[in-house]
């Protein structure tokens, strides 16, 4: 069962509480001193996490388009002959 579907407002949540830890990380901690951590991070950060809310936006079931019947206007634009 997929975990975007099922469980999108704790999915979402979680998905912000990393980016926001990622961010964290790349602010605080020094590229040459940690550099497969910042790695990580921003590989995360940048690609993983947008990759995962368009999977989620993509997922999400819209409802159909409602469009305006067009019987009516054609009835009185006179398009049969019984409005003439």
């Amino acid at each position: 069962m997929n975990p975007l579907t099922r469980w999108p407002y704790l999915t979402a949540i979680t998905l912000t509480v990393t980016e926001a830890v990622c961010w964290w990380w790349l602010f605080t901690h020094m590229a040459c001193a940690h550099p497969i951590g910042n790695g990580i991070a921003a590989l995360t950060a940048f690609i993983l996490i947008p990759l995962a809310i368009m999977t989620m936006i993509d997922h999400t079931e819209l409802p159909p388009a409602q469009l305006p019947s067009t019987t009516h206007i054609a009835g009185a634009a006179g398009g049969d002959k019984a409005s003439r």
